[in-house]
């Protein structure tokens, strides 16, 4: 995953504190919603858009007003999921289509939230 998306993690990480990020990466691992992108990316053999990911996650309603901060960060541990569990077995995206991508997800989550 590029720098970027490194350093944004890390960042957001450290605002909202260990704990709320250990429950935010638990849901990113375990909710249905996102178990069910990662088995039709891997079946599809496709990656992804950025607004896919956004998409997933805003349908819980608990993040329908969330600030435009926690949707990117979101979005980039879903990449990061898909780029473990997807990408690293089927190959389908090499560095640089990921680099793009995370750059897509920064313009398309400045765009939404609140």
């Amino acid at each position: 995953m590029s720098t970027a998306a490194v350093e944004y993690i890390s960042y957001y990480r450290n605002e909202i504190g260990e704990r709320k990020f250990r429950k935010i990466l638990k849901e990113i691992k375990t909710a249905k919603r996102f178990n069910y992108l990662m088995k039709a990316s891997a079946e599809q053999r496709t990656m992804p858009g950025a607004s896919d990911f956004f998409e997933f996650i805003l349908q819980s309603v608990r993040y329908s007003f969330a600030g435009k901060q926690k949707l990117t960060f979101m979005a980039l541990l879903l990449l990061d999921r898909w780029n473990e569990e997807v990408n690293s077995r089927y190959n389908i995206s090499d560095d640089l289509e990921i680099d793009m991508k995370v750059q897509l997800i920064f313009r398309e989550g400045d765009q939404l939230g609140i």
